[in-house]
């Protein structure tokens, strides 16, 4: 089973969310009492992570769900896409975001590469490419991509370099704070 569970980890998001509150507090205490019927193969430690990273006690701090392999990380991050989907109604790619840091990865959760989607260049010379066409500064599609986003779910995360998530970090709050009308 999952060793860990979900905690908030140290540090801000770029990205507030709130707890869930009314009906959707109504729809999350249902949604944990359906889990071990829907799946039966979700695990007491599983369920207690997804239900904990849902009711965002401590948003907006990110949650990471940690543990050895084969335990379940990411089927608790598939549970926490169909609760925002089938409960909140949300869309994946407007309030949440799938990514890892593999492609294949990629498709077999239904999202994209960190580097894809957060326009992180994979290497040094696509980073020289991108800065002497003169869009180091251009987030504009990532100012498009943000504008709802509450949630990023990065899959396989200690797979992802510092160096990696910094970058992604650093325009993500770009993106964030920029206006429709920035270039």
């Amino acid at each position: 089973g999952l060793s860990g569970s979900a905690a908030p980890a140290g540090g801000s998001s770029s990205s507030p969310s709130s707890p869930p509150s009314g009906n959707a507090q109504q729809q999350l205490e249902t949604l944990s009492r359906a889990l071990p019927w829907v799946n039966k193969e979700l695990n007491q430690q599983q369920m207690q992570a997804v239900m904990q990273v849902l009711k965002a006690e401590y948003a907006p701090l990110p949650y990471i769900i940690f543990g050895p392999p084969g335990t379940g990380k990411s089927e608790c991050l598939r549970w926490t896409s169909l609760f925002f989907e089938e409960v909140l109604g949300w869309t994946h790619g407007v309030q949440f975001q799938k990514v890892t840091p593999q492609h294949t990865m990629s498709i077999l959760i239904g999202g994209q590469t960190v580097h894809s989607w957060g326009q992180v260049p994979i290497n040094a010379t696509s980073m020289q490419a991108r800065t002497s066409k003169g869009k180091g500064d251009d987030i504009d599609e990532m100012f498009t991509r943000t504008q709802s986003l509450r949630w990023l779910l990065v899959d396989e995360i200690e797979a992802v370099a510092a160096v990696v998530m910094g970058m992604l970090h650093g325009n993500l709050c770009r993106s964030m704070s920029r206006t429709p009308y920035a270039k």
